[in-house]
């Protein structure tokens, strides 16, 4: 994309190039969420992504980063599971302290309880926690904050400001989505 700059008072134009950031996401959907319900969370984390400046691109391959629901009874899940479901996790990102990954996991199941507990869409809801679990692949594990999209433990304000479309990341944290996928 090609950007005109005009600088005031002199006449001079410059051209710029601005880069578009894409950010590339897959759904393994091990929950068998119905399509209707992924496609309105794919649009919400859209929303979210493009306010922060970034585009985002469904792949069913070669993905940036996965996103896993797992079901409820999966196997390979059950202990990480079980520790989330306890704390009304709604998903986590692995990672280390000083290494990304580049899955993360969201629960839908506790995700459609606490959306029907604070009386918010579960698709929304669930498209929230999907950019937010995503946010953590892009800064580390460990980055919650305490205002936005990022903040780790979500109260009654925050499931309504998610369900008017108002939950967002912080300007910091979108210049810092940026940086990261500038680098990719």
């Amino acid at each position: 994309m090609i950007m005109t700059l005009t600088l005031a008072g002199d006449g001079v134009t410059t051209m710029l190039e601005a880069q578009e950031l894409t950010l590339t996401l897959r759904i393994q959907n091990d929950a068998r969420i119905p399509t209707a319900v992924l496609l309105e969370a794919q649009a919400t984390v859209a929303k979210i992504y493009t306010q922060a400046g970034v585009n985002v691109a469904w792949l069913d391959t070669g993905a940036q980063f996965t996103i896993i629901m797992p079901s409820r009874g999966n196997a390979r899940h059950n202990d990480i599971s079980e520790q989330m479901r306890r704390g009304n996790a709604m998903g986590y990102a692995p990672g280390t302290t000083s290494a990304i990954g580049v899955l993360a996991y969201v629960l839908d199941y506790n995700i459609g309880e606490l959306a029907r507990y604070y009386r918010a869409k579960r698709n929304i809801m669930l498209g929230t926690v999907i950019a937010h679990e995503v946010g953590h692949l892009l800064f580390l594990p460990r980055s919650h904050s305490t205002t936005g999209l990022m903040r780790g433990k979500w109260n009654h304000v925050d499931f309504q400001s998610a369900q008017n479309g108002a939950l967002f990341f912080t300007t910091e944290q979108g210049k810092l989505i940026r940086i990261r996928l500038g680098e990719q």
